[in-house]
């Protein structure tokens, strides 16, 4: 069985010891063929194994099936904006595990506060100033206060998946 890990993010020096990774090279001393997609490296950096694409090959089943994988364990964090991807890797035929990676915090209605911090840190984590994270965050919250924005569009995401940890 092939079970492949996958990351809607680019490939970056700190990629080797990141949960997605890690999850990879520890299928691969369990003795399961596997491989990691991630998007293309923006700084060059290139590891065994890593599958690097584009974000508009994640979309494809066609790119999913290319790959034989039978199985994969998707960072999604539950944002909507990653469905295509789940979409495009059940239409090649593979089962996927969607890792929400949040901690349980899956909606913006379980706490607001966490929430913001968790999002703040999300933007500081891509490097963006304090300044320009805390303007995202700001802008970014009052969006995913209502319903239908965000949280009814991960759950359409939750049913295509045929497991989903946190």
């Amino acid at each position: 069985m092939k079970i492949f890990t996958a990351a809607p993010l680019p490939l970056t020096q700190d990629s080797w010891d990141r949960d997605i990774t890690l999850i990879y090279r520890g299928l691969l001393a369990l003795g399961v063929e596997s491989k990691c997609v991630r998007l293309h490296s923006i700084d060059g950096t290139d590891f065994p194994g890593i599958i690097q694409t584009s974000l508009e090959s994640m979309h494809s089943s066609s790119f999913w099936k290319s790959t034989g994988a039978d199985a994969v364990v998707l960072n999604s964090w539950g944002k909507p904006s990653n469905t295509p991807i789940v979409q495009a890797i059940k239409d090649a035929g593979a089962k996927v595990l969607i890792r929400l990676d949040t901690n349980g915090l899956v909606s913006p209605w379980l706490d607001p506060l966490v929430y913001g911090r968790v999002t703040y840190s999300g933007f500081r984590d891509r490097k963006m100033t304090p300044v320009k994270a805390a303007v995202a965050t700001a802008a970014k919250i009052p969006l995913y206060a209502i319903p239908w924005i965000y949280d009814l569009k991960s759950l359409e995401q939750f049913e295509m998946a045929d497991y989903v940890g946190v």
